[in-house]
């Protein structure tokens, strides 16, 4: 399901956010 991508982009998302 679309919960399953978000979950695994929303990794990403956190990394990429991160300011370090």
């Amino acid at each position: 399901m679309l919960s399953e991508v978000m979950r695994r982009r929303g990794k990403i998302n956190w990394l990429m956010a991160s300011p370090r």
